[in-house]
This record gives C-alpha cells, structure tokens and sequence, in this order.
C-alpha cells in the first residue's frame, strides 16, 4: 500500500516536533511529517526520480498547469530534497511547486504553507471568473483536488461561452444520392439494388469526443458540492451525447481540438483527464495522461502580484516580450532571455528619456536579518544594468510575501556606476494573515450553525483581511517616493 505523504511549499519537515525557533532569521517553519516512520533509502529514490521528471520537457507540459499567457516555469528547483543520511536523521524541503503525484509507493501532495484560504484567494483574484464565496469548501479530496476541480469548473465556463464544440464525426449511411466517397465494395456487391449507395462522408457534431469526456468527468464527479450550480452546464453536455457511455481508456485518448475557434476547450481537455486520473494513475503515461498534477506558486504569486499593481493604476510593461536576452556563451541560438517580473512605465522626461522601476517577485521567505540573498541581488543588478542601456531606472526592488506580523517595505540604495547618488533599493512586503489567527477571532457557533457554516464565515474573514492587506501593500508601493 503505498505511504500518504502531506507536505508544504517552501517547508523543511522532519519527524521530530515543530519548530519555528531554530533559525527565527528565515522564519522558515520545520513541520513535524504526519507519519511515524518512512524508510529512508525508499523515500530519496522516490525524491530522484521526481526531480529527473522536472527536467523532462514532456513530463512538465503534461502534468504542468500555466496561470495566465507568457508565464513559464523557469526554475531548476527539485520538487522535494532529502536532506540526510538514515531513517532518524534527515529532513525533506520542498520548493514552489505545490499538487500531487501519486506512485505505487507513495501519494504526494503538496500545499501551500500559508494555507487553504490564501490559495482560494490568489485563484479568485487572478482569474475573477468565480466568486470567492461560490467556490466552496476543501472537502475530504484535499487541497490539491479542489484546486483541480475548481480550475476544471473555471476554464469549463469560459470554453462554453463559444457554444459547444462541434467535430467532423465520420458518418457511413446508405443514400440515394451520393455524399463524400462511395464505397466500391459495397457497390460491387449490391450493385445499388434498393437504389441506395453506401456512402462515406464527414458530418459536424456535437456528440463528438470532446462532449463525451466532458460528460463523463461530470459523471466521475457525481454530487461534487462545487458544482452545484452547473447543472445547466452537467445537462447541455449529457444531452449532446444522448446517454452515449464511452470508458475511460476512450477518454483518455481524446486529441486536442485543431479548430482554433474552440481551442480554449484543450486545457479542459487536459483537466478533465488530469480528474479522471486521480484515483487511478502513477507516473507512466496511461493513454498519455497521468495522475501528476503540478502548478508552480510562484508563478501565481507574480500573477497575482501584477493585477493588484495593474488595477491600482501602475503602466506596466508587457511580461515577456522576447526583445531583451543575454548570450549563454554556447554560440548561435543560445540566448536566455532576461526580463524581471514587475517593470513599470514611469514616462519621459524634458530631455526625452524614459524612465522606468525595475521589480522582481520572489515566492520564497525574507530572511530578516542577513536581507535579500546574494544570487536575487546580483539578478537584479543584472536586470538593471541591461535595462539602463536603453532606460533611466528611477526605482528598483522585490516583493515578497509575510505572514505573520506585519512589515513595513525598507529602503535602501543599490550603487551604480551610471547613477552618482545609487538607485533607490526597495523590499516591499504583502502581508498575509495567520490562518490559525483567524479561525481563533471567530465567533464561537451558535446553536443550529453547521461546520460548513462556520468554515464559510472564517472564508469570508479571510478575505476581508486578505483584501485589507493588499490594499495596504498597494498603498505602501504608491506611496513610495518616485513611485507616482
């Protein structure tokens, strides 16, 4: 039977107590792993194994969901590393990447290390196409399952806004006129003698692949709490298929769509088998899916982070515009291309000149007493530098996210040969509250109020004081100087 395995993004775990007080300068958490015993030597074969699928290309398109155009995983990182040398002494740290993969050894899931709520709400705010209080409750299935469901529900609502989606089917009918190719068997035979010509042709459908793996995910999710106001949406589906049962290996094997007016269907494709996978898969294919379901958080943080910053009336530059790259040394075609993640438009100047702030945002803990690590300065210091050549840098910085007691952005100055009094260095902070802080300030239940009542009410505390914070974070970046 394969070992359950619930770990935290960004995370040390050990199987000795929790402890926050051991290196209070990264405030980096050590979580005690709920098991009591894993066998070392298995669990650092099942960690290579993970961390050599990360480099396969294949591997990660299949099994990597993407929030938003023009972001990429760019990171080198492992999924999990064990850190250690026997069964008593060792820990295992994790990185961005948060989700599962499932083998005959062992189910890994991985979650946010700030918790439930603050991942609902990145997705809220980031997409905006479901109400925070109409996504529903992390059930029995977990984090990660929910994640996936809600996704599938999200993109499923915005496919279907172009209608459903039709495919040629291949049709084969007896006719008494001819329609695409005729079948030269049947005609030799029969010679016509009903007067009707077995013919071969292609017909638009709605009954097509697509709809039928669709009908069957809503099948597989059944009385799935958070869509229950799909059932308009669960009956379109099922009416197009006629009650048509197709298996699961069917499903499996259904292409992406090549008409480009309902290509945004693929990603629903692509979710609805990651869904029908869940209870089943490991990390060989099964019909080219599997049942690994991995997203990069960091890559929704900075998402997240360049809405708030575009809804609060900052011009930003486009994210990955491909025009600023740096040679890698290797000869022709090898550039990388070099672009921070936040750069916002501050306009000209009377002499014509074009001036710009230079951010980055990093997922990862603020140690706050060694300050920003050495390889994020010298990036940013990369990043200014190229960008100086066609640019005025008013400001540059990274934002990070806290948790905890709130921290005030600092200030300092980055030197530079081409800037006499050095470039205003920043490190802005958004606050994110304790999920335990929260829970503690609700109200005690009544009498009549449900467990799902009063997880909905510590939700929408959640909210409130997540939309407080970053509000503030906005209000602190403004009002910075040289930020208007």
């Amino acid at each position: 039977m394969a070992t359950n395995l619930s770990l935290y993004d960004n995370t040390l775990h050990s199987l000795k107590e929790d402890s926050e007080k051991q290196n209070p300068g990264i405030q980096r958490r050590i979580k005690k792993l709920d098991v009591k015993k894993l066998d070392f030597e298995k669990l650092r074969r099942f960690s290579d194994v993970l961390n050599a699928k990360l480099h396969d290309k294949d591997f990660l398109k299949q099994n990597l969901y993407f929030f938003g155009e023009n972001y990429e995983h760019n990171t080198t990182d492992d999924l999990l590393k064990v850190l250690g040398w026997n069964d008593d002494n060792y820990f295992i740290e994790t990185g961005n990447l948060v989700g599962y993969i499932s083998t005959e050894e062992f189910n890994l899931d991985i979650t946010s290390r700030f918790g439930d709520n603050f991942l609902k709400y990145l997705l809220h705010y980031s997409d905006g196409f479901l109400e925070f209080s109409d996504a529903g409750q992390v059930g029995s299935q977990g984090l990660n399952e929910w994640v996936l469901i809600y996704l599938w529900k999200k993109t499923l609502m915005q496919a279907y806004r172009l209608g459903m989606p039709k495919q040629y089917i291949p049709q084969h009918e007896k006719r008494f006129t001819i329609r695409g190719s005729v079948d030269v068997l049947d005609y030799a035979i029969n010679k016509g003698k009903d007067g009707k010509i077995l013919c071969h042709f292609y017909q638009h459908d709605y009954n097509n692949s697509v709809t039928q793996l669709i009908a069957h995910t809503f099948s597989k999710l059944g009385n799935e709490p958070m869509l229950r106001d799909c059932l308009q949406l669960r009956n379109a589906f099922e009416n197009c298929v006629v009650g048509k049962k197709v298996s699961l290996d069917a499903c499996l094997r259904t292409k992406p769509v090549t008409n480009p007016y309902y290509a945004e269907y693929n990603k629903v494709i692509w979710l609805s088998k990651k869904i029908l996978m869940r209870q089943h898969g490991n990390l060989k294919d099964t019909g080219g899916a599997s049942s690994s379901f991995l997203f990069d958080m960091s890559m929704l943080f900075e998402y997240f982070i360049r809405k708030v910053l575009l809804e609060g009336g900052c011009s930003l530059f486009p994210k990955n515009d491909g025009s600023m790259t740096i040679s890698r040394g290797l000869g022709k075609n090898d550039d990388r291309h070099l672009y921070p993640d936040i750069i916002i438009d501050r306009g000209e100047d009377s002499e014509g000149k074009r001036w710009i702030d230079v951010y980055d945002v990093k997922y990862k803990y603020f140690n706050t007493e060694k300050g920003i690590k050495r390889e994020d300065l010298f990036q940013l210091h990369t990043y200014v530098s190229y960008l100086s050549n066609d640019y005025r840098i008013r400001s540059c910085g990274i934002i990070y996210p806290q948790e905890g007691e709130e921290i005030a952005g600092t200030e300092n100055i980055l030197r530079h040969p081409d800037y006499k009094e050095g470039i205003p260095l920043r490190v802005v902070f958004l606050n994110i509250p304790t999920t335990d802080k929260v829970v503690n300030e609700e109200p005690k239940k009544g009498r009549g109020t449900s467990d799902k009542a009063s997880e909905a009410t510590a939700a929408e505390k959640y909210k409130e004081q997540m939309e407080n914070y970053t509000n503030k974070f906005l209000e602190n970046f403004r009002s910075l100087p040289n930020c208007e």
